[in-house]
C-alpha cells in the first residue's frame, strides 16, 4: 500500500490549510526522491527520505500527492510442516510431525501504522520503530493410532 505522507494543519480549529475543519494536510515536495530502493533492514532509522518534504506555510496547499511511491516494508512469512507415518504392526502406526512457523526467522518489520510516522512534524518521521509478529517457533509432536 503506497504511504501517505501529511502535515498537522497550522489553523486545525479553522481548517485554514483547506482541510474542511480537519487536523492534517499534504505537506509541499522539495523535489528530491522520497524513497529508498535498498533493503529495509539498511534504513530502519529512514525508511523515508525526510529531506524529501516541507511543511506547506499557512493558508496553502501542499503540492504532495496524497499517497507518495513509497511501499511500506511488506510482510514474508513461510510457515513449515513434516509429517512421517510409521507402521509399528498390522493394526499400529506412529505419526512423527515437526513444524516451524516463520521457519526461516525472517523479521517482520512494523510499518507506519497509527502512530504518525508519516506526519512530517513528528520527531519520528520515516522511521520503522519496532516488529511484528513473532520469532520461529518449532513444535514436535507424535501421534498413535490403532
Amino acid at each position: 500500500m503506497p504511504l501517505p505522507v501529511t502535515q498537522v494543519n497550522a489553523n486545525a480549529v479553522t481548517g485554514a490549510n483547506g482541510t474542511i475543519g480537519g487536523s492534517v494536510q499534504r505537506p509541499n515536495m522539495t523535489g528530491t526522491q522520497p524513497c529508498y530502493s535498498v533493503s529495509p533492514e539498511s534504513r530502519l532509522t529512514n525508511y523515508i527520505n525526510t529531506a524529501a518534504f516541507s511543511a506547506a506555510p499557512v493558508f496553502t496547499y501542499g503540492n504532495a500527492p496524497r499517497t507518495t511511491n513509497c511501499y511500506g516494508p511488506g510482510y514474508l512469512n513461510t510457515d513449515l510442516s513434516l509429517n512421517k507415518t510409521f507402521k509399528v504392526t498390522e493394526r499400529i502406526n506412529a505419526q512423527f510431525r515437526a513444524e516451524a512457523l516463520n521457519a526461516f526467522n525472517t523479521p517482520q518489520f512494523n510499518g507506519f501504522g497509527g502512530n504518525n510516522q508519516t506526519q512530517i512534524q513528528n520527531s519520528n518521521f520515516g522511521q520503522i520503530q519496532g516488529t511484528l509478529g513473532f520469532p520461529r517457533l518449532i513444535q514436535l509432536g507424535g501421534r498413535i493410532t490403532f
